[in-house]
C-alpha cells in the first residue's frame, strides 16, 4: 500500500533539481552563442590576410611608400586635422585616414581628407575618447600608406611612417 501523503512527481523537488540543472546549462550555451555571434572577432584588417595561425600584411602599398620616401606629420587642433606630406606623392585630391581602434573595429573612424592649396590635407575630426588608436593613412585607390600610433589626449604632432625601409 502507498503511503498517504506521496506527492505527484512534477510536484517532488528532486525531480524539478534533476531537469533543472541540464535545462540552466542549455539555456546559458544559447545565451554563450548569441553572444559569441553578435561580436564577432574582427581583428584581422583590410590588407591582411589570414593563413593558418599566422597574419600576413600585404606589402605592397607600404612598398611603394618607401620608393617614394613618403612620411607625414599629422597635427589636431580640437576638432580639425591637418596632414602634411613629404617625400614625393602625387598631387591626389584626397586622402583616406583612418583611426583604427586596436581590438574593437567598431570603434574606428574613417576621415576624408581634402588638398588644400598650400598643399597640406585637411578634414575634421570628431572628438576622441582616452586611448591608443592606429594611423592609417592612404589613397583612395590604396597606391601607398603611411602607419603611425596615437595616444589620446593628444600631445604635439603624430608622425607617420612607411613601414618596411628594407623591403
Amino acid at each position: 500500500m502507498p503511503p498517504k501523503n506521496k506527492l505527484p512527481w512534477w510536484r517532488e523537488p528532486m525531480v524539478w533539481l534533476i531537469i533543472g540543472l541540464p535545462i540552466t546549462a542549455v539555456i546559458a550555451s544559447l545565451v554563450t552563442l548569441g553572444i559569441a555571434t553578435r561580436n564577432a572577432d574582427t581583428l584581422v584588417k583590410e590588407g591582411y590576410s589570414k593563413e593558418g595561425f599566422t597574419v600576413q600584411e600585404a606589402l605592397e602599398q607600404d612598398r611603394e611608400a618607401v620608393r617614394r620616401g613618403l612620411s607625414a606629420s599629422m597635427v589636431v587642433d580640437k576638432t580639425h586635422l591637418t596632414v602634411q606630406l613629404a617625400g614625393t606623392p602625387q598631387a591626389e585630391p584626397t586622402l583616406n585616414l583612418t583611426l583604427a581602434h586596436p581590438t574593437e573595429a567598431t570603434q574606428d573612424i574613417n576621415i576624408a581628407l581634402t588638398r588644400s592649396e598650400n598643399g597640406s590635407y585637411q578634414g575634421d575630426i570628431p572628438s576622441l575618447p582616452a586611448g591608443k588608436r592606429q594611423v592609417l593613412l592612404e589613397t583612395p585607390e590604396q597606391v601607398w600608406r603611411l602607419h603611425g600610433a596615437l595616444e589620446t589626449p593628444l600631445a604635439g604632432p603624430v608622425k607617420l611612417v612607411a613601414i618596411g625601409a628594407g623591403s
